[in-house]
């Protein structure tokens, strides 16, 4: 959920993101465009990614989509243009620039945005909303996407699913949040600017990676083992395993339309027990903060987020209580092993979503 993780998990995964085969869906591959060094270019559209795992499968969508990617490539972002603000000694963002040809033919310039801000560190609030109020000043786009992992709200939800909203209620804790913040609390709701397209079945049917080629029985049990050695316990993958989480479950991935439901914005992780945050369509950590500086502004927007923390278990098979370090530490597990897998279908949603664009 576009979440900084503090533990350092070990499990691992060598799978390679495919070659993205545009024809098989009659398209074509989205075409780089001359950056300034400077300032944001002007564009259409920017979409907004937030981790490394994130960023990678951003960047093999719209720029690399000819070869494989393997999790722990770094290469390719010596091509991503930092932007540095006046005063400040570290970026604000990284970007690159693409044309994408949408379904009526039009090209419409988009910006790739990697952000180096978040609320659950400083500058937290504040850099966020700088983030946002920069890139639409700079470059005048007229629509903002942000795209990522982000927790389930049900156990219907399983690894790897697409959601889809344009609305994002939000709930801070933390102090530096709060103490500059006059909007904790609220619902913003933006038009639907993601209506069903056919688009959509084709990516799902022909692009998207089934989370079942990642997360199967060898990569449970080594999950498993990770969980024990670093808590010193004695869990199963019966204690473990939910209907998220079978892989059976995995072997196609969803993207599903909440319209206006809303996600839900916080500055701390919040890990559901599949009944609490039934009001919303997923959980992550930025989202609200884009609505608001884009309402403000005028700018339509919207979340495209993947199921990167699925629901986890709160009692082990016997009915007792799993407690909530392990289930953190079991989440962070599912997230470092599957994250960058699944941030590829909804990177691959947001192409969809932007060909799909009628204006």
């Amino acid at each position: 959920m576009s979440r900084l993780l503090h533990a350092n998990y070990q499990v691992s995964n060598e799978h390679y993101l495919p070659v993205v085969d545009w024809s098989a869906i009659n398209a074509t591959a989205p075409t780089g465009l001359l950056l300034p060094r400077t300032k944001l270019p002007n564009a259409d559209i920017a979409v907004i990614t937030w981790t490394s795992a994130e960023w990678s499968a951003l960047d093999h969508v719209f720029i690399n989509s000819d070869k494989e990617r393997g999790p722990y490539a770094e290469e390719w972002r010596d091509s991503w243009v930092p932007l540095t603000l006046t005063g400040e000694t570290t970026p604000l963002l990284y970007f690159q620039l693409v044309s994408v040809t949408t379904e009526s033919n039009v090209d419409k310039k988009v910006l790739l945005i990697k952000s180096e801000v978040h609320l659950a560190h400083p500058p937290y609030i504040l850099g966020v909303e700088n983030l946002v109020d920069t890139i639409i000043k700079q470059s005048g786009v007229t629509t903002v996407i942000s795209t990522g992992t982000a927790g389930g709200s049900s156990t219907k939800q399983p690894l790897g699913d697409v959601v889809l909203t344009c609305a994002a209620h939000i709930e801070l804790e933390k102090a530096e949040n709060i103490d500059h913040c006059d909007y904790n609390r609220q619902t913003f709701t933006g038009a639907d600017i993601f209506p069903s397209a056919d688009i959509y079945d084709k990516v799902k049917n022909s692009l998207m990676m089934p989370l079942d080629t990642v997360w199967n029985d060898t990569s449970i049990a080594k999950s498993v083992d990770e969980l024990n050695k670093r808590a010193s316990t004695s869990y199963t993958a019966d204690d473990l395993i939910n209907t998220p989480l079978v892989p059976s479950n995995l072997k196609s991935n969803n993207i599903e339309f909440a319209g206006v439901q809303p996600l839900l914005t916080t500055d701390f992780y919040f890990i559901d027990n599949g009944t609490s945050a039934s009001a919303y369509c997923f959980l992550e950590m930025d989202d609200a903060v884009i609505a608001h500086q884009c309402q403000q502004q005028g700018v339509a927007y919207g979340f495209i987020r993947n199921v990167s923390d699925p629901v986890v278990v709160s009692t082990d098979k016997e009915g007792k209580t799993i407690p909530a370090d392990i289930r953190e530490d079991w989440s962070g597990i599912v997230y470092s092993l599957c994250g960058f897998y699944t941030t590829f279908n909804s990177a691959l949603t947001c192409w969809a979503a932007i060909n799909s664009l009628k204006k």
